[in-house]
């Protein structure tokens, strides 16, 4: 059940993620980390079925959404 709640949760975050990226160009400033943990998180979520690293791509995917790409300031 906890593996389903998550699984929702992450779906949900990516459709979020998805109608944030089709939008007008103000959210295009990071597209290539946008684009690349993207890939990277349904890489993890469907090929690999490994959560842990699933909800680490998503984490990356949400910080690149939110202008604060992974690695940058660390």
């Amino acid at each position: 059940m906890r593996r389903r709640l998550s699984v929702l949760g992450a779906s949900l975050l990516l459709v979020a993620a998805m109608m944030a990226a089709s939008a007008p160009a103000v959210f295009a400033q990071e597209e290539g980390c946008e684009n690349g943990q993207n890939q990277v998180f349904i890489n993890a979520w469907l090929k690999n079925d490994n959560e842990e690293q699933t909800l680490k791509h998503l984490d990356k995917l949400v910080d690149c959404i939110i202008d604060e790409p992974p690695g940058e300031g660390q």
